[in-house]
């Protein structure tokens, strides 16, 4: 897992395999684990040309985080369009499973599934949501 916090002026997280990174939650008390944390940065940070393979929870942003994610592998990307209630008051998530994303998403979300082979059972309990595949 790659933590990144405070004064982050002209870090760079570049071509990096983040895989395996953890499993989901047992409860609320402990800690979400995924393969890049982005918590509440300041600085220019670079996050390009990295593979993520086979974690929950790929890239977990928490408030006042902001990144182009853009130029990096995923075996499979599932993003929402609006986050509803997540462990820690993350505001944002790649996840790597559809269910996850599901989970956390706010009632009339958009669950934008992307590319990759989801061997998975879902449950879709949230009012309004759209899931969407490429």
């Amino acid at each position: 897992m790659i933590r990144l916090v405070g004064d982050l002026e002209n870090t760079e997280v570049t071509s990096n395999t983040i895989r395996n990174t953890g499993q989901e939650q047992e409860d609320a008390s402990t800690p979400l684990l995924t393969g890049i944390v982005l918590s509440s940065p300041d600085g220019n940070v670079q996050i390009e040309q990295n593979t993520f393979e086979n974690n929950p929870y790929h890239i977990v942003e928490y408030p006042e985080s902001s990144f182009d994610l853009d130029g990096n592998d995923f075996d499979n990307r599932v993003d929402v369009t609006e986050v509803g209630e997540t462990p820690f008051g993350a505001e944002n998530y790649i996840a790597g499973q559809i269910d996850d994303a599901v989970a956390f998403a706010a009632e009339d979300a958009t669950v934008d599934v992307g590319p990759g082979i989801y061997e998975e059972s879902i449950t879709i309990d949230v009012g309004g949501l759209t899931l969407e595949a490429a």
